[in-house]
Parts: C-alpha cells; sequence; structure tokens
C-alpha cells in the first residue's frame, strides 16, 4: 500500500491522542478511587467516635463511673456532668456530655449530650 506524502504521521499522532485518553481517564480514576477511600476512613472514624462516646454516656447515665477523661485507641474522650439551668423551679437535672476527639491532633470528631435527673 503506498501513502501518500501528506498521510505518513496520521498513525503517531493517532496513538499519541489515544493514550493522552487513556491517561485522563486513568487519572480520573485513580481521583475516585482516593476519594472513595479517604470517605471510608472517615465514616470509620465517626462510627467508632460514635461508639466510644454512646457506651461513655450510657456509663454516666446509669452513674457507674464520674465524669472525667480517657482515651481509647486513637480517640481521647471527655465527659461532663453540669447542672442544667432549662426548668426553673423543677427538679434538678444534669446535663451530660461526652466529647470525642482525635488524639493526633485534636479535632473533635463527636460530641452528645443527654439529660438526667440528678444525683
Amino acid at each position: 500500500m503506498i501513502r501518500r506524502r501528506s498521510e505518513r504521521g496520521y498513525a503517531l499522532l493517532d496513538a499519541v491522542v489515544a493514550l493522552g485518553i487513556v491517561a485522563v481517564i486513568a487519572a480520573m480514576f485513580v481521583h475516585v478511587v482516593h476519594g472513595t477511600i479517604l470517605s471510608r476512613r472517615h465514616v470509620d472514624s465517626s462510627r467508632k467516635a460514635a461508639m466510644i462516646a454512646q457506651s461513655r454516656l450510657a456509663e454516666l447515665r446509669e452513674g457507674a463511673v464520674a465524669a472525667g477523661t480517657g482515651r481509647e485507641g486513637r480517640f481521647v474522650w471527655q465527659s461532663t456532668v453540669a447542672p442544667y439551668s432549662g426548668v426553673a423551679g423543677g427538679p434538678g437535672i444534669e446535663r451530660l456530655t461526652v466529647t470525642v476527639r482525635e488524639a493526633a491532633n485534636g479535632r473533635s470528631v463527636l460530641a452528645i449530650e443527654t439529660l438526667r435527673l440528678a444525683q
């Protein structure tokens, strides 16, 4: 097959364009996978923090432990008991708060509150 002089460079140009398209698609795929991994880590971290906070709050609610701080894995938690001033002249009510932070950077992950009758 004889090619004309003007058609000689098209095969190389087509291959470079196709390679560029494949590179763009691969970069988009890597970006999506990386975002999914980060999202999954965040969800896992939030779930673990919620489990810690709920267990500490349940212990406080039952009066099994006093307010304080502690560490579980890569999280630091702090629980507080304070008077609740929302009901004037009503029964003594306390506000229980549990805050969970990341130990490495101190970033707050979760804080939950509830009320109980004063003990």
